[in-house]
């Protein structure tokens, strides 16, 4: 979906994250690669939309991504959406090219591969991932990047699309930069939705003091702009093709907030929501777009590393004698780092969700967060900034998974690592371990995680799923670490 926005309230973004589909889908886009003869990985790789009504998630898996004189440095990320699967898509495409462009642009990292770098390459290594992260923002904000992302538009498969997929969690408001609350954002939902457009759940959700008018909502661009959104929804048929518009009532949004603009008029029940969703409108579409980010390197030589960096609620897990030890946590709004920043910021939390409304405090995107410009981009209210862990490899290391959050609603850390670990063990005994293995357990772990019933599972196990598993070879499990601690790193000041 291609998000729009008028300029003084900002703009809602309708979100289908809460959507479901009558039956999941669970056909896999799957993948494997890497040589352990000649790479320090081999990895093995899947996505599956599952429940929802569109694949958010990407990936990206290089295990040869920079030779080094030392060997390959290894390059693996997720990129959950949110939102729409533009910005996922345009990081699990371009992210490895930032990051390269940064590595070499670092000071102390010498372009030619056979000289050592000034300082552990594993530092360099983390200090370019914190930059390539933010450098994704700064890319997001250039028209010919704006004009990649709008050529992502597909259209949601109608007939895939139950009458009632769409439920009050469906739809996410974002009304900045005036910083509405969200119950007044359900005051101006309500002045202006087809009371049997949306399901009862949300009619009967009780709005407090007096009505809101369209009067109390702005001019005649800001009316013209919530009309335009509540095409979008058209919930009562399920559809978004032109017999879902065609059942809105025009009429009685007209009616009821009686001073539209030309622009609103120029709408009709003949319009089809795909042609409305492909005219360009106000906003970027990184403004109302994002992606909670994680990526792995894996640094070869003598003293190899894995250097984690996320931002959001993606995790990168590594296997070692059969421990879970997590490379990353989960960024939330509610932890006491994140919610001092987002305080600091201007903003606040609400039920767990930044000013009420997304429920990530650091991702890629999401730029309606990051517009003050007094502030540098880690102190904003949504940050791109990193966290970045690094971990010598130990001789007793195995795998690890990163995989999107549609994975740990599901299972623990623990219990994906066992997962995992033997099946690899079972296919070794079987002598049936090959390239593909890692891609098989992928494709069962997802199927494994995927709900049977939503209402039964009150939604866990209906998002999208998408799993990388990275195995470590003896060329760097060979090696002389002796201090083998995770520790998170931190750039010196000024650096950035």
């Amino acid at each position: 979906m291609i998000f729009r926005g008028g300029p003084l309230l900002g703009f809602f973004i309708i979100r289908r994250m809460g959507a479901h589909l009558s039956s999941p889908r669970t056909d896999k886009t799957s993948a494997f690669g890497g040589d352990l003869a000649k790479d320090s990985t081999q990895f093995g790789c899947t996505s599956m939309q599952g429940w929802r009504v569109s694949m958010e998630d990407a990936h990206l898996a290089i295990p040869d991504f920079i030779k080094h004189k030392n060997g390959s440095i290894g390059l693996y990320g997720v990129f959950d959406g949110h939102g729409g699967h533009y910005v996922s898509t345009w990081c699990s495409k371009h992210f490895h090219d930032l990051f390269r462009d940064e590595l070499q642009a670092h000071p102390d990292m010498p372009i030619d591969i056979n000289v050592e770098p000034r300082m552990p390459v594993e530092k360099c290594v983390a200090e370019s991932l914190q930059s390539a992260f933010l450098r994704v923002d700064e890319e997001l904000l250039k028209p010919e990047i704006e004009a990649e992302l709008k050529s992502y538009y597909k259209p949601v498969d109608k007939a895939e699309v139950p009458g009632t997929c769409m439920d009050s969690s469906d739809i996410l408001k974002v009304l900045l930069p005036n910083k509405r609350s969200t119950r007044e954002a359900l005051k101006i939902l309500e002045a202006i939705k087809n009371p049997e457009g949306l399901d009862q759940q949300c009619r009967s959700i009780p709005i407090e003091s007096e009505d809101v008018t369209m009067d109390a909502v702005g001019g005649e661009e800001e009316r013209a702009h919530y009309a335009s959104m509540i095409q979008e929804v058209c919930v009562d048929s399920g559809n978004y093709g032109r017999e879902g518009v065609s059942e809105f009532s025009f009429e009685y949004a007209k009616g009821d907030m009686s001073a539209y603009s030309d622009e609103l008029d120029d709408i009709s029940p003949e319009d089809s929501i795909d042609a409305i969703m492909e005219e360009p409108y106000g906003e970027a579409i990184a403004h109302g777009c994002g992606a909670a980010s994680v990526v792995l390197a894996v640094t070869p030589g003598p003293n190899p590393c894995l250097v984690a960096a996320n931002a959001g609620d993606s995790r990168v897990i590594l296997c070692r004698a059969g421990k879970a030890i997590p490379l990353s946590h989960d960024h939330k709004p509610g932890l006491p780092e994140e919610s001092e920043r987002i305080r600091r910021a201007g903003g606040s939390v609400t039920n767990g969700r930044v000013d009420g409304n997304l429920n990530l405090s650091r991702a890629i995107g999401d730029l309606s967060f990051k517009q003050d410009h007094t502030l540098k981009p880690e102190e904003q209210r949504i940050s791109a900034f990193p966290d970045v862990r690094i971990c010598p490899i130990s001789k007793e290391d195995d795998f690890v998974i990163l995989a999107c959050d549609g994975i740990w609603d599901c299972k623990t850390n623990q219990e994906v690592v066992d997962f995992v670990r033997e099946r690899i063990n079972s296919a070794k005994e079987k002598n049936a371990y090959d390239g593909s293995t890692l891609s098989k357990i992928c494709e069962e772990l997802c199927d494994a995680c995927v709900s049977k019933n939503p209402s039964e599972s009150e939604g866990i196990g209906c998002d999208n799923m998408t799993v990388i598993i990275v195995k470590l070879g003896d060329s760097i499990l060979d090696n002389k670490n002796v201090d083998h601690t995770v520790t998170m790193y931190r750039r010196p000041l000024g650096s950035l």
